[in-house]
């Protein structure tokens, strides 16, 4: 049974999206679990029915990077033949959590089927067999059972302070099963249903979760002295509500910031859940390990009980579960294959997982005995007794951060712009499957490798060349440009450097490394970009390579971007209009692609909808039947069209049928795979339509803006909020009084930019010039004008220089364009160009950057919270205007002559437009695991950056910056630091700069997933943080802020400001003016 075991799990992985093993070898993967060793069979027989349950369990312990041996948290029990009675059994998962959650989740494991199977033969004694015992007697004994095993594990050695653990456990008492749940963990079954399509078995829940969430918790945790509030609450940025009953699933937090359960100090514990075995911290407050218990009768329309931890449910819904069991059917083989999904989802939007485990349950062969009895109806969902209107399923993750489906935009334009086109079928280099299987495992633990889908890997694998090479024969040489990784197969090779004076004046170079072992890996960055070699790697005996080269490796990665421009057809869809980008996002992930011939009906006209569809290629005939049952087309719908939206919503007949018109490709979701994720759609947009009749009494008169009078024609402009509404608008009217009230700021702000007199045209002007920074042709300078009688910061890139110069008018274009009035963003206030060079003026005087601050040494706490606080303030408007810095870093952090911080360097900032950016850019020390895998980033990647800069603010150096004895940054390694990166622990925290609460905050900004980083759903949570509250937000914003232990003056003249002759390079360089440069500059 091992090798059958073994022989269908790889078979059913190669079904379902791949057998991603990501960093674990299939050896390593096997080690981690535990599962029965075959499908076992019971056969049930009572007085009133008979049936058999074939089940099976597996669990699989967790990945974490950091801790390669941490235990599995993860329990679970198996008991038939439960109390020796062949008609009872007993299954169970708990799901530890906290430094002894293990310990926790086996104590209770062992203890609770003991517990309660003495409580129960005690009861037996006055309420008869349990088999026949009623519901109330069998509820009391359970529940009283499980307090007992809380009070056990109080008693216990276990520290369960804070610590503890879930429980979802199933008492099957003949064609009864009794369902007792103590947290988040998971209970589903499946019933046949007759709607949905024949052989659809639909699943419904038989636990839901306990949290705050939740009415009936709330009250009941206040009851007994809890205060429910959320961080932003109690920090007085969201006012006080209790506004969180939300239905099947919808959006639970969209902030990021759940209510919790405080004491009346609000200062502990704040947990999220309301029920639990241990957590003696949050007991006193409601949060207990009283079960909530229901009792169900089994019909013949149950196939499937799943019992799970949420670490399944993850990333997974109730439904796909449900689908990929009865699919399988088997419940070893649908074990295997649920935690090997799960497992591929964890690796391919985080860089861990969680503890997995799963116990299915599979009824077959339900007879009743007595024939009397009438078969009930299909059941739409479990019937649950509990209010309605105050439970809420958790849903899966909304936000997947590492995602593979890559909507770049960007990224294809640049494939374009570079001509990247490749054909891996005609690069296909063959391979035995032992050649291809060992290339896997040496190239898997690279960072740059790590991610990747199983359709990649496949591709990938196919087109690494073969390079023989001889004793002797350099194989990359310093200074050439790099565009092949290779793998070392057999041979050994040696490493030289050559130093600039012996590459200037001859002599042998330096060896510096040996490359001696199978599996060696060189010229891991030409992957990822074109970057001169940084030494010769020659071979010291005849040997065998593989090579690959960075045009295959880009086109595999990014040829299966799917479906460009899909989140723009959603959104022209008139019903997903009140939709937010994420969830339109999630939505493309419902889709499911289906293909059919000339002339097949797609749909038919008079049949009930539940799918919705988008024509991907092809073509395809709307027709409506006449009178003589002929069919008349009346629409063609081509590519990126759509049709059958009203199935999301109604239960209504089709209006037409409509038939492939050629070969055709749609893409399809069903209502009930829409509904899993999001909820009803009606009651989406009927939330949507009252919070638009709430927001409707805008102004459509004349508080607008108000301006105060500056110098030189420079005036500051801000929006007057302080206005009353006169009347009620209708939403189009408020809408054009929004677009009213942006536009006039905005030809306010762009009339004081533009003013001839008070702004400087000309470089003759400026007298007394030093440089601030300068990179690649394009420096910032500050100098004196004796016209306008002040020091003016002026930014210019060399006419020569053709990417320099497109920086400087991206950065014009975008700080012209896009309404980000801070005084912590820079404002244009001239931009003009000569012969030279192109030049921005900016309105405030720059007197150093950030990094030159540091270098002297590094900040005080005090000042560094200084720092993040104006930052803080600067990406909250960028994050609101969908805008993406990708340069927050110490060096492009301008200190202005009054101390306040100011972003600069928006060269490659970037207006998101919901797809992902792909550009590699900015400082290498500041980039986030998903631009060093090239995975797509969005906002978060600043909020990422800030993490590092906060850290750099207070050590003098980045958290993830691996350099040799001379300084040197040697990237491959900071890269490989960077996307091995877990959590804080794994963070190296010098000295005693960094208290409990900055590496909170440092810990929470870099977590590899995007959707994790604290500010992902903007920035209040970041301001709730223990580090950053207290402070006076209003008092930042209008410079009412001020540093006691600062003296500018001071710090001044310690500074190193940039050499003169760097400075000459940019502003005085005469090189010929680059190709196009012309055309570049013809709206500056």
């Amino acid at each position: 049974m091992g090798c059958n075991t073994s022989k269908a799990r790889v078979q059913h992985s190669s079904t379902t999206g791949g057998d991603k093993k990501g960093p674990l070898s299939e050896k390593e993967i096997q080690e981690r679990i535990v599962e029965s060793k075959k499908t076992n069979t019971l056969v049930i027989q009572t007085a009133k029915a008979n049936f058999v349950a074939r089940h099976a369990h597996v669990s699989q312990r967790g990945y974490y990077p950091h801790d390669l041996t941490k235990a599995n948290q993860d329990a679970f029990c198996v008991e038939t033949k439960f109390m020796g009675n062949d008609a009872l059994h007993f299954f169970g998962v708990f799901d530890g959590h906290g430094p002894f959650g293990d310990f926790c989740a086996k104590f209770v494991k062992i203890r609770l089927p003991e517990v309660l199977s003495d409580f129960l033969m005690t009861k037996e004694e006055t309420a008869g067999p349990v088999i026949d015992m009623k519901n109330d007697a069998l509820h009391d004994t359970i529940m009283n059972a499980f307090v007992n095993t809380n009070n056990a594990l109080h008693r216990s050695t276990i520290n369960d302070d804070l610590s503890g653990t879930t429980a979802i456990t199933v008492l099957m008492r003949g064609d009864h099963i009794t369902v007792c749940n103590v947290g988040d963990s998971r209970a589903i079954i499946g019933v046949q249903s007759d709607k949905g399509g024949e052989g659809f078995v639909r699943a419904s829940p038989l636990s839901i979760d306990q949290t705050p969430f939740r009415k009936d918790e709330r009250e009941r945790v206040k009851e007994a002295g809890a205060r429910v509030m959320t961080m932003d609450q109690i920090d007085g940025v969201e006012p006080m509500h209790e506004n969180w009953g939300v239905e099947l699933g919808e959006e639970v937090d969209e902030s990021g910031d759940p209510p919790r359960v405080w004491n009346s100090t609000l200062d502990r514990p704040g947990c999220a859940f309301t029920r639990s075995f241990g957590d003696v911290v949050a007991e006193g407050l409601g949060v207990y390990a009283v079960p909530e218990i229901e009792t169900r009768a089994l019909t013949e329309h149950d196939k499937y009980i799943v019992i799970a931890s949420d670490g399944v449910f993850e990333f997974m819904t109730s439904q796909s579960v449900m689908d990929m069991v009865v699919k399988i059917g088997d419940p070893l083989e649908a074990c295997q294959a649920v935690v090997a999904e799960a497992y591929r989802l964890w690796l391919q939007y985080e860089i861990r997982t969680d503890d997995i485990t799963v116990i299915c349950i599979n009824l077959s062969d339900m007879t009743f005995a007595n024939a009397s009895v009438p078969q009930q109806s299909p059941p739409e969902t479990a019937t649950l007794n509990y209010d309605s209107k105050s439970i809420t399923q958790r849903p899966v993750r909304r936000h997947f951060a590492k995602q593979k489906r890559l909507y770049i935009q960007e990224t294809r334009n640049q494939m374009e712009e570079d001509g990247v086109s490749f054909d891996v079928a005609a690069n296909v280099v063959p391979k035995s499957d032992e050649e291809t299987q060992r290339i896997r495992d040496m190239v898997s633990a690279t960072f740059l490798f790590s991610h990747l889908s199983e359709s990649q890997w496949s591709d990938v694998l196919a087109v690494f060349k073969r390079q023989y090479v001889k004793e002797g024969q350099d194989v990359i040489t310093q200074g050439d440009e790099g565009d092949i990784f290779y793998v070392v197969d057999s041979g050994t090779f040696s490493v030289f450097v050559a130093t600039e004076d012996v590459q200037k004046g001859g002599g042998e170079p330096e060896k510096v490394f040996e490359y001696s072992r199978a599996g060696d890996t060189f010229g891991e960055l030409s992957l990822m970009y074109g970057k001169p070699r940084a030494a010769t790697v020659r071979a010291n005996e005849d040997g065998m390579l593989w090579g690959l080269s960075r045009e295959a490796f880009r086109y595999i990665l990014m040829r299966t971007v799917p479906r460009r421009g899909l989140i723009k057809v959603l959104r022209s869809v008139d019903i997903f209009k009140p939709l937010i980008y994420v969830q339109l996002q999630r939505m493309c992930d419902l889709l499911t692609e289906e293909t059919y011939e000339d002339g097949q009906y797609i749909v038919r006209q008079g049949e009930t909808g539940k799918e919705f569809y988008i024509v991907e290629t092809g073509a395809v005939s709307c027709r409506v039947a006449q009178d003589g049952g002929e069919e008349r087309e009346v629409l063609r719908v081509s590519p990126n069209g759509y049709f059958g939206e009203r199935a999301l919503m109604y239960d209504e007949p089709r209006a037409a049928s409509v038939v492939a018109a050629g070969k055709t490709t749609v893409l399809v979701m069903a209502r009930r795979a829409f509904m899993e994720v999001k909820g009803d759609l009606r009651l989406i947009l009927e939330e949507d339509q009252q919070r638009r009749e709430n927001q409707n009494g805008l102004a459509t008169g004349d508080d607008v803006a108000s301006a105060d009078g500056g110098n030189e024609g420079n005036n500051d402009f801000e929006v007057n909020e302080n206005w009353t509404p006169r009347r009620v608008a209708s939403s189009q009217e408020a809408y054009s009084a929004q677009l009213e009230r942006q536009d006039t700021v905005i030809q306010e702000r762009n009339s004081g930019c533009s003013n001839v007199n008070g702004t400087i045209l000309d470089m003759a002007e400026l007298e007394e010039i030093h440089g601030i920074w300068s990179d690649h042709n394009v420096a910032l300078a500050v100098g004196n004008c004796h016209r306008l009688k002040r020091n003016v910061s002026i930014k210019a890139a060399v006419k020569g220089d053709a990417h320099a110069l497109q920086m400087l008018v991206n950065e014009r274009q975008l700080l012209r364009d896009m309404m980000l009035y801070s005084a912590r963003i820079p404002m244009v206030a001239s931009a003009f160009h000569d012969d030279i060079g192109a030049y921005l003026v900016f309105k405030d005087e720059v007197v150093c950057t950030l990094s030159q601050l540091i270098a002297l040494e590094p900040l005080s706490e005090s000042r560094a919270k200084f720092f993040t606080a104006n930052i803080l303030l600067a990406l909250d408007v960028l994050q609101k205007e969908g805008v993406v810095l990708r340069n927050l870093s110490a060096e492009h952090v301008a200190i202005l002559d009054n101390g306040y911080p100011q972003l600069h360097n928006f060269c490659n900032a970037k207006v998101l437009d919901g797809n992902k950016c792909f550009t590699m850019c900015g400082n290498p020390c500041y980039w986030p695991p998903e631009m060093v895998s090239r995975k797509g980033h969005d906002h978060t990647l600043d909020l990422w950056s800030l993490g590092v800069l906060i850290y750099e603010m207070l050590s003098g150096k980045t958290p993830f910056e691996v350099t040799n004895d001379n300084g040197e940054l040697q990237e491959p390694q900071t890269y490989e630091k960077i996307t091995k990166h877990a959590d804080a622990a794994d963070i190296e925290w010098p000295g005693d700069k960094f208290s409990t609460q900055i590496r909170s905050l440092i810990g929470n900004l870099l977590m590899p997933e995007p959707a994790d980083r604290i500010g992902a759903n903007g920035m209040p949570p970041l301001r709730k943080q223990t580090w950053l509250s207290g402070l006076s937000w209003q008092d930042y914003k209008e410079e009412a802020v001020e540093l006691t232990d600062f003296n500018m003056n001071e710090m001044l003249t310690q500074i190193e400001y940039m050499p003169d002759d760097q400075l000459e390079e940019v502003f005085h360089n005469s090189v010929p003016q680059a190709p196009g440069a012309a055309d570049m500059l013809s709206d500056f």
